[in-house]
Formats: C-alpha cells, sequence, structure tokens
C-alpha cells in the first residue's frame, strides 16, 4: 500500500502515517460448517509507521552495487494483546495470551496531529510504547526489498500459555494447510528418472535463499509466564519471571534454519538460568517466589518513596512515608492470599482429577471459571460447591458401579466384563469418598481468596477486548464468484468491481434485501431473498449519486432512450446521440485553450451554442446502503463509467 515501485521511494522524503486501532481475528469454519466462530484475536492500539530515506551503502560490495538507496523503516505499537476467543465456550483458563505487562495511560495518543507535527510529543509516545520495530531495506532483485538490519525492543509483556488450548491450535491450523504432493510427484515420475531426497532439495533451497543481515538486535525481553499444563497430574506456575539478555549477531549470512536455531538455544538457556523461579512458582508448593517476589516489592516501596519524598521536602516526605506503608501492606496482603489461593486450587484441581470421576471434573472446571467480584460471593460459591462435592462422594458409591453397568450392558458385553466394571465403578466410589470432600474444601478456600483478591483490586486477570461474534452461514453475505458463477456467465469474462448489500425500496415503500452488482459494462440489481436478478442497466445510461440530505440513500437515474428522427433537415447527416454530442462539447472545452488565436478570430467573435436538446424521461431507484460503502460504490462507479464513455483526454 505504501511502495509501489522503487522510484516512487526514491522520490519520497519521508512518509508518516498513524493508525488508531487494528484488530486481526482467526475464525474456524471447520468444525461447525453451519457458522464460523472466533479462535484468536489480535488488537494493535496506536500504530505509528515512519519512513524515511538514509545515507549508508553496504559494506563489502562492487562499487557499482553501493549506489543502492537506503530506506529506514520505524514501526510503534502502542499497546498489543492476543485474546482466546474461545474462553467462554470451552473449559479453558485464559482469556488472554499476550498483553503488556503494565500499561502507562495513553493520554498523549488523543493528540494524534501534535505526534505527527510536534517532535516532543513524537519522542513521548516513543518512549512509552510498548513493541518498537526498526528496520534498514534497500532495494533487492528477486524481491521488492531486501532486510539489512532488523531491530526489536519489548517492554514487559504477560504470557499465558495452556498446554490444551496450545494442542488443539495445533491440530486445527494443521487443516488450514495443504496436504503434501510428495507422494504424488514420485508416483508420476517414470522409473528412469532420478529424484533428490526431500531433505536433500529442502538444504539446497536453504542455501540458495540464505539470511543476509548487516545486523540483527533484539533488546533484553522481560516476561512474567503462567502455565497451566494438564498432565496425568495438574501442573501450574503463576507469573514466572523471566528475563532474556539481548540478541545481537552482525553481520549474519547463513541459513534460517541455523538462525532459528541460534534463537531457540539463546532463550532456552536464559529459561535454564530461571530455572529455580519456575520451581519457586508452582502453584502446588504454593507459590513462594511469587510470595518472595510481593513481599520484595513492599519492602522496596516502604524505604523507596519516603527517601524520594525526603528530597522533595516535609510534606513529600511524610507523604511517601504513607504510600510506602500502603505499598508495603499491599504487597504483603496479596502475596500471602495469591500463594494460599494457588495451593488451595492446585489442590482442589487435583483431588478433582484423582476422583476418576470425568462428570465431577468438567462441572467443577466450569463452575471454577466463574470467578468471584467480592469476599461474600467467593464464600457463597465455596460453600456450596463444597456441599455438591459431600453430596456427590456419598452419591458416588452407588452411582459409579450403576453407571459402569448401565455401560456393559448397553454394548451387551459377558458377565464377567459386567463384573468388571460393576467392581471399577465401586472404586471409583470409594476413591471419590476421600477426594471429593478434600477438593471441595480447598475449593472453598480458593473461591474465598479470589473473592478478597479481586474485591480488594490485588488481582486482577486481563479482559477480551472484544467479545466473539459467529457469523451463521446463512446471514453471511454472498462472494463475488458466486455472482460471477452464476448470474454473470452471459457476459463472457465479467469484471466484478464491487458488491455493494443494499436494501431494494420499492415504489410501494417495500423493502427487500438486495445486492449492486457493478461490472465494466452492466450494473445488476439483484435480490438476495429470491437469489435471482432484478434489474440490469447499462452503466452508460445511468447515473449513480448519493443523497445530499440522507447520506445513507443511495439513487440511481435511468434515462429512457428519446425518440427523434434520424436525419436533420437537410438529410446529409446523421444526428449526434446525447453522449456522443456530450463527448464533443467536452472535447472542444478541454482543448480550446491550446490554440493560437488569429487575426479572424480577433476580428470575429465565434461563439458555439449547443443545441437545446428536448427533455428527457428519467425514472429513479433508491437504494438504502452504508453511507461510508455507498461513498466508496459512487466512486468506483464513476471510475468505470468514464472508462465505458472513453472520458478523460490526455
Amino acid at each position: 500500500m505504501l511502495i509501489s515501485a522503487n522510484r516512487a521511494l526514491e522520490k519520497m522524503v519521508t512518509f508518516k502515517t498513524f493508525i488508531t486501532r487494528l484488530s486481526l481475528a482467526v475464525s474456524d469454519d471447520l468444525t461447525h460448517h453451519k457458522a464460523s466462530s472466533e479462535l484468536l484475536r489480535l488488537t494493535l492500539d496506536n500504530i505509528f509507521l515512519h519512513v524515511c530515506p538514509v545515507p549508508g551503502v553496504l559494506p563489502g560490495e562492487e562499487p557499482p552495487s553501493t549506489l543502492l538507496q537506503l530506506f529506514s523503516v520505524e514501526v510503534y505499537f502502542g499497546d498489543l494483546q492476543l485474546d482466546n476467543q474461545l474462553y467462554n465456550k470451552s473449559n479453558f483458563h485464559f482469556a488472554v495470551l499476550v498483553c503488556q505487562g503494565e500499561k502507562t495511560e495513553p493520554v498523549w495518543y488523543s493528540r494524534v496531529q501534535s505526534l505527527l507535527v510536534s517532535s516532543k510529543d513524537l519522542e513521548e509516545y516513543k518512549e512509552n510504547c510498548f513493541i518498537k520495530l526498526r528496520l534498514t531495506v534497500s532495494e533487492g532483485t528477486d524481491f521488492l526489498f531486501d532486510v539489512s538490519e532488523f531491530s526489536v525492543e519489548l517492554k514487559p509483556a504477560r504470557l499465558y500459555v495452556e498446554d490444551t488450548f496450545v494442542y488443539y491450535i495445533k491440530t486445527l491450523f494443521g487443516t488450514y494447510l495443504p496436504h503434501s504432493r510428495v507422494a504424488g510427484d514420485h508416483a508420476q515420475l517414470s522409473a528412469g528418472e532420478q529424484v533428490l531426497p526431500m531433505q536433500v532439495r529442502q538444504h539446497a533451497r536453504a542455501l540458495v535463499n540464505p539470511v543476509k543481515l548487516r545486523k540483527l538486535v533484539i533488546q533484553p525481553v522481560n516476561l512474567l509466564v503462567s502455565i497451566h499444563a494438564s498432565l496425568k497430574l495438574y501442573i501450574a506456575s503463576d507469573h514466572t519471571p523471566l528475563s532474556f539478555s539481548v540478541f545481537e549477531r552482525g553481520p549474519v549470512f547463513t541459513t534460517a534454519r541455523q538462525l532459528v536455531h541460534a534463537l531457540a538455544m539463546h532463550y532456552a538457556a536464559g529459561a535454564l538460568f530461571r530455572a529455580g523461579w519456575v520451581v519457586g512458582s508452582l502453584e502446588i508448593l504454593g507459590s513462594p517466589a511469587s510470595l518472595v517476589r510481593s513481599i520484595g516489592n513492599g519492602i522496596s516501596d516502604f524505604f523507596r518513596l519516603p527517601y524520594e519524598g525526603l528530597t522533595r521536602g516535609p510534606g513529600a516526605f511524610v507523604s511517601g512515608v504513607s504510600r510506602g506503608t500502603t505499598s508495603f501492606v499491599k504487597h504483603i496482603s496479596k502475596g500471602t492470599l495469591t500463594s494460599i489461593t494457588n495451593l488451595a486450587t492446585s489442590l482442589a484441581r487435583n483431588m478433582d482429577r484423582l476422583s476418576l470421576d470425568e462428570e465431577h471434573y468438567n462441572r467443577q472446571e466450569e463452575w471454577r471459571r466463574q470467578l468471584p467480584e467480592s469476599l461474600g460471593e467467593g464464600l457463597r460459591q465455596g460453600l456450596s460447591r463444597l456441599g455438591i462435592s459431600l453430596l456427590g462422594a456419598i452419591a458416588g458409591i452407588v452411582d459409579q458401579p450403576m453407571q459402569n453397568f448401565q455401560k456393559t450392558s448397553e454394548t451387551q458385553a459377558s458377565a464377567g466384563r459386567k463384573a468388571k466394571g460393576v467392581i471399577s465403578g465401586v472404586g471409583k466410589g470409594i476413591m471419590g469418598v476421600f477426594t471429593k470432600p478434600i477438593g471441595g474444601a480447598a475449593e472453598l478456600v480458593s473461591q474465598t481468596g479470589y473473592g478478597i483478591l479481586h474485591g480488594a483490586g490485588l488481582s486482577q486477570l486481563p479482559k477480551q477486548r472484544y467479545q466473539p461474534r459467529d457469523l451463521h452461514a446463512d446471514q453471511a453475505p454472498n462472494s463475488h464468484v458466486k455472482y460471477v458463477w452464476k448470474m454473470l456467465q452471459s457476459l463472457g469474462r465479467p469484471e466484478v468491481h464491487m458488491a455493494l448489500d443494499v436494501v431494494l425500496v420499492r415504489g410501494s415503500g417495500q423493502e427487500h434485501e438486495g445486492c449492486l452488482l457493478l461490472t465494466s459494462e452492466v450494473l445488476f440489481v439483484v435480490s438476495i431473498s429470491e437469489d435471482t436478478q432484478q434489474q440490469a442497466f447499462p452503466i452508460t445510461e445511468i447515473d449513480c449519486a448519493q443523497d445530499t440530505k440522507q447520506n445513507n440513500l443511495l439513487t440511481v437515474q435511468l434515462k429512457q432512450p428519446r425518440v427523434a428522427c434520424d436525419v436533420e433537415t437537410d438529410g446529409a447527416r446523421e444526428r449526434l446521440s446525447e453522449q456522443q454530442f456530450n463527448r464533443l462539447v467536452d472535447y472542444i472545452a478541454k482543448t480550446s485553450c491550446h490554440l493560437a488565436p488569429s487575426c479572424s478570430s480577433m476580428q470575429t467573435a465565434c461563439s458555439v451554442v449547443a443545441v437545446e436538446l428536448p427533455p428527457a424521461t428519467v425514472r429513479t431507484y433508491h437504494y438504502l446502503a452504508d453511507p461510508h460503502s455507498a461513498q466508496v460504490f459512487v466512486s468506483r462507479f464513476t471510475m468505470v463509467k468514464n472508462r465505458a464513455l472513453r472520458k478523460g483526454f490526455p
């Protein structure tokens, strides 16, 4: 969109643009054929793009190639968030997968104009951005541009990972990729031809297209990682701090595989160095590392804030003591409650797994996602789940054997298999007698802790930016391909410039859903309810405009053919049509300014008077559409009609 050719960039001095918000969604069209549901949604806020030429040449090149122009590309993201749009539909634990660690109030983002003009506001915006991406590109041979320098800087972020969600997404994304045709290629080869192994060909392609960079820099990365793993037992890590040092290489001349391997080894080593914090953040141990970190932050604020106030005066010192004491108590309370709550949650989940009652486990997981917002709500939910767990433990002694007996009876198993199923059910019931009450008691502590933390504002998990929206197949708009295949075959090779969903307004006032298909020669009106073509207007005989008073109203005027004599009074020349006459007048008006004045023209004033044509019969059709889409449609219509009339002379 920004760059169409190398010449355009060479002439461009600088380019700046600011995007307030950009949202991208990944949908699932395969699981449910009647509806398309959202899987992931990436939201980017306050994006600033800056492109400008920079002096410099590529080192180590021959003198002719050093004349390549280099361009600096800077991209800044004020905020980024990746949401799990399946959180409200499944038993996944995290609603947000990636987000910023500590957000600052973006008060300067509202002044977009000043951002593009004032250097002070621009530097303040860049300093507070979440992601900073800098590239240096040059003219390439095979591609439009080659990247010679790459730099990334990331502020502290939060990462939430759940193994069940990762496996689900991986399996689903595998269906999006095309199947490998390696076997088919081998089958089509004749017996006399020799084919290199696929691995050899992949290595050859990697060597032919190496990664060439003058400099690659990834600034230090600080993450707070929360991991939930559903193995034989439930294992979770709560807000584990991971710090990775800077990754800097240059010049780089290698394959993509070797570069990825170097990156993986660098960050794997950084994670191993923080293995102690990972183990200390396990919820099954009560997250002692999180407790120590929270207490450390409280003690730091207890001494730091009064000291900073002391340097500014007595009043600031008293305020610093107050804020430091408040922060100390807040961090200690938060750390202690979080540790107890995480331990109780992990114990409750593991007890539910050990109960071997799948129905009870799924029910508890569904309730556990409904976090309380206050202490009273937490006590109410905890007590209700404790009561249900006690009832389930008692009823499971009879319910589990009966369920196994019914399953074996439906499959018409042998008597020995039925007896084995009943014994297995008795064992599950006895196991539930011990595990379900313990899990219910732990759930009471967990829900009470969550109620205190959320009610006091000590712990708030990030929330989704947008609620998931499902698009049902019967409500989806028709595609261009359907119209081309079904209705436009008679035009040969039709070119659909735009399809606009509208509401057809009849003369009687009735409204029907429809669509306007703009092609190179004809404007088609299609009824969506009947799925048939209603009208077809030649482009050259209609006018399309947006109503000045009602911007969502689109009007199409059809001029009826005029009945006139074919030959003028002298009988020598044919009468010009209205379109030809208008085109002739337009040509004379545009070219008359280029004629040099002559003496005869100076002496005799010659004026061309257009013959007034009799009024034509005009029929008007009204359509309701989105105002912005209607404006775009009118612009496209004007362009297509001028091309059909061959208007616009060089």
